[in-house]
């Protein structure tokens, strides 16, 4: 016997993938930790970091715990209140060089943050994301019971990080399938 669906029977697995599925992030304050950052060019042609943020406290039921939220920080003057109000929400009171990668990273993972999370369209106009509204100071004081939560995002971030930019440098599938090579694949 062959390898048989039965889509009469429960899924087990909540849809793919070798591990169950996030939760979606709900409109709400929320409570994030940083579990990555990935430098990169706006459309536009400036510099920009996006920020993976892990939900390690819900107030409102807990159902948003371990989901994801992105935010992408534009390294502008006209947008550098964001990245100024997160970081000021952070506990950062000195003054940085947003461009150097490992002081902005020690900025992020600083501690847990509060978040107000509204739910807007995506760019793509398929369907709905979370988005940071306002980041606020959290008051929490018991920040072990959230490490594992943010440590856990920490890890999955760093493997995605991996796939993405794997699948960034292996081409297009569709030159795959035809049996062509890659111009770098070839020998002279």
């Amino acid at each position: 016997m062959g390898f048989v669906i039965d889509p009469s029977k429960e899924d087990s697995n909540e849809g793919g993938g070798s591990s169950t599925r996030r939760p979606d992030v709900r409109a709400g304050d929320k409570v994030l930790m940083c579990a990555g950052i990935k430098y990169g060019t706006s459309q536009k042609g400036n510099p920009k970091i996006d920020v993976c943020w892990v939900c390690v406290e819900d107030p409102d039921g807990g159902q948003d715990v371990s989901g994801l939220v992105w935010d992408t920080f534009t390294l502008t003057e006209a947008a550098a209140w964001r990245l100024q109000q997160a970081a000021k929400a952070l506990g950062q009171t000195a003054a940085w060089d947003a461009e150097d990668k490992s002081t902005t990273l020690d900025v992020f993972m600083a501690g847990p943050v509060k978040a107000e999370i509204r739910i807007v369209p995506k760019w793509s106009g398929d369907g709905n994301k979370a988005d940071v509204a306002k980041y606020f100071s959290w008051s929490g004081n018991n920040i072990s019971d959230l490490d594992p939560i943010a440590i856990a995002a920490e890890n999955w971030y760093k493997e995605w990080l991996s796939r993405s930019q794997n699948k960034d440098n292996a081409g297009n599938r569709s030159s795959r399938r035809r049996g062509q090579v890659q111009a770098d694949d070839i020998p002279f």
